[in-house]
């Protein structure tokens, strides 16, 4: 079997290792916004979504860390369109591929996302999450690592300064431990 597989398991599990040099990110902490390309650039139904992007844009300005946020040049366009200047801090990347958001959701100090995906990823690789929509990740928000919030100024700030809670004690029956597929292959 080790002569025909190569890579089976959790891709969350098996992705990369946490690096300091992600697009440019210092080793300094830094907080990772990933809003989905709806919220962004508009769709049906998403209205208050967007009347909320000037808030959290305020809300991003007002934190202590660089802020990195991955954005096609489409949406940077939009964002132009609807007058939402960059804080100082906020810097706007590429959209990351898989590995290199893997990655970035590793070594963030913060995530702060609409998308209940990240935020389960942003759980597994122990960064604190603040949800800017509803979570598909109650191990998380029950531990505290996935903080629902309002996409206000105020509520993002609060919940941005609230100190980490403890690791659950059996954080790695959620997480997953590292290279479980070699561990895997190697019981075989």
């Amino acid at each position: 079997m080790a002569d025909c597989v190569c890579m089976c398991g959790d891709t969350l599990a098996d992705a990369p290792a946490p690096v300091t040099e992600i697009v440019g990110a210092t080793s300094a902490p830094y907080c990772l916004c990933y809003l989905g390309g709806p919220a962004l650039v508009g769709a049906q139904g998403l209205a208050p979504v967007q009347a909320a992007l000037p808030a959290v844009f305020e809300a991003l300005g007002c934190l202590p860390m660089e802020v990195l946020l991955p954005a096609p040049p489409n949406v940077r366009h939009r964002l132009q369109q609807h007058n939402l200047a960059a804080p100082d801090n906020l810097r706007l990347i590429e959209p990351l591929d898989y590995a290199a958001m893997q990655a970035a959701l590793s070594g963030a100090a913060l995530v702060i996302s609409d998308s209940p995906t990240v935020q389960r990823e942003s759980y597994l690789r122990g960064a604190i999450a603040l949800g800017l929509a509803p979570a598909d990740c109650p191990e998380g928000e029950h531990s505290g690592w996935v903080r629902p919030v309002a996409m206000d100024t105020a509520s993002i700030l609060r919940a941005a300064k609230s100190p980490p809670p403890a690791q659950p004690p059996d954080i790695e029956a959620h997480r997953g431990a590292g290279l479980r597929a070699a561990q895997f292959l190697t019981s075989l």
